[in-house]
């Protein structure tokens, strides 16, 4: 009897080590899985990472090479008017007799001459190039913009989605999301001016000899091409550093401005896909909002930068030695009419930056989306 007991005993104890071992190791093949599982998660989170940055830059460069094309006329007129110098004389001769009467009436010292302008407005600048160069020269420099526009873009949009996701792992959600029915998201103000910035930072670096030569070939009234330009330019003093003549001031503009274009882009896009849900379901990728979002956004963000433009765009075509930014904002200030000179093609600036905004929003916004098939 005792022996029967113990023989039971045994079988039992042998039993539950089996049972033991045997959910252990079901344990250990689950945890396996799941590694696996983990692991295969990640690759296929690493690769769609992948997959959406190139397509980020495919759908940038289409971007900026249509939006280009279309704004190009706009560009040629605004930069033709920040270049057009205008005289500001200070007449300190007090024996004159109409200067003495003018101070007499409360005016201070100084005249403007009046002169006859090459450039006034959008449509007569656009008129007169037209007329003494030929339609061709509304797209002068064009080759040169779009190599610029193509590697800005594309270098743009990529590294601002990526900065975003990072800082913001519920904004990369949202954005890989296929469905319809995604609900409406917008990042935090801070970080979208955090990446708007910087992203504008590393376009304007990586493009910026492009932008360079583009201004250069438009300031150039006769015949050029992208060859002559670039060894023009690298002939005179300071070399290969000419292509980079004008960035300090290209770099203050460009950081507010970006900052400021994509916080008031996510800021408007968010607001009308909410007030505008009702009426369509999917109105994250309604083309008309984005269009309608991005010239607002880039208009107002050109509009707060437009003085450091027409500096960086003086600077760029400068060819003395030693002119620097406080040089040309006291030419500006005190020879070319005060305040009002930091505003030159301000009219065409706005416009020509609040439509490429549209357009580079909307192309890009669409491209991505087809790209995607969502």
């Amino acid at each position: 009897m005792i022996l029967t007991l113990n023989n039971n005993n045994n079988n039992n104890n042998n039993n539950n080590n089996n049972n033991n071992n045997n959910n252990n190791n079901n344990n250990n093949n689950n945890n396996n899985n799941n590694n696996n599982n983990n692991n295969n998660n990640n690759n296929n989170n690493n690769n769609e990472d992948k997959s959406n940055v190139f397509i980020e830059l495919i759908a940038g460069s289409f971007s900026g090479a249509l939006t280009r094309f279309i704004v190009a006329p706009l560009d040629v007129v605004k930069i033709r008017l920040q270049l057009q110098r205008t005289h500001f004389n200070n007449n300190n001769n007090k024996n004159n007799k109409n200067n003495n009467n003018m101070v007499a009436n409360g005016g201070g010292g100084n005249t403007i001459t009046k002169e006859k302008l090459n450039y006034r407005g959008i449509v007569q600048t656009m008129g007169k190039v037209i007329r003494e160069e030929g339609i061709r020269s509304l797209w002068k420099g064009n080759f040169s913009a779009e190599l610029l526009w193509v590697t800005y873009a594309a270098i743009q949009f990529s590294t601002y989605n990526g900065i975003i996701g990072f800082l913001d792992p519920e904004y990369r959600k949202h954005q890989q999301r296929t469905d319809k029915d995604k609900p409406n998201y917008k990042p935090s103000s801070s970080i979208t001016m955090i990446g708007g910035a910087s992203a504008g930072v590393l376009s304007t670096i990586i493009s910026y000899p492009f932008d360079i030569i583009r201004t250069n070939i438009v300031n150039n009234h006769r015949k050029t091409n992208f060859s002559e330009t670039f060894k023009t330019i690298i002939k005179r003093n300071g070399g290969f550093s000419n292509l980079f003549s004008g960035i300090n001031s290209s770099l203050l503009q460009i950081v507010p401005q970006m900052g400021f274009q994509f916080t008031f882009y996510e800021t408007f896009k968010f607001i009308s896909n909410k007030y505008t849900s009702s009426i369509n379901n999917n109105n994250n990728n309604n083309p008309l909002n984005q269009f309608t979002c991005g010239l607002l956004s880039g208009a107002l963000s050109k509009f707060l930068v437009l003085p450091f433009d027409v500096i960086k765009k003086r600077l760029q075509v400068n060819e003395k030695v030693g002119y620097g930014m406080k040089s040309c904002f006291r030419d500006l200030y005190y020879n070319e009419g005060g305040i009002k000179s930091f505003f030159k093609g301000g009219t065409p600036g706005i416009v020509k930056a609040g439509l490429a905004a549209a357009l580079s929003f909307t192309f890009f916004e669409q491209s991505k989306r087809i790209l995607l098939n969502k």
